[in-house]
């Protein structure tokens, strides 16, 4: 499932809460550094609602 909703554009960093921008053509369990707190985040579906994708820590 890649991102291709206009809502998905733009998603949080469950870290710091800034806004980073996607490229429309990211995938479930891509790698994602926020650049800003340089925080390392994976891309996964949501386990309320597996239509909405969301950004998780990868520790």
């Amino acid at each position: 499932m890649a991102l291709n909703k206009k809502n998905d554009l733009y998603m949080n960093c469950p870290m710091c809460d800034c806004e980073l921008p996607m490229g429309g053509d990211e995938k479930v369990g891509e790698e994602i550094s926020c650049p800003y707190c340089e925080t390392p985040l994976k891309l996964r579906k949501s386990k309320k609602d597996e239509d909405k994708l969301i950004l998780e820590e990868d520790f």
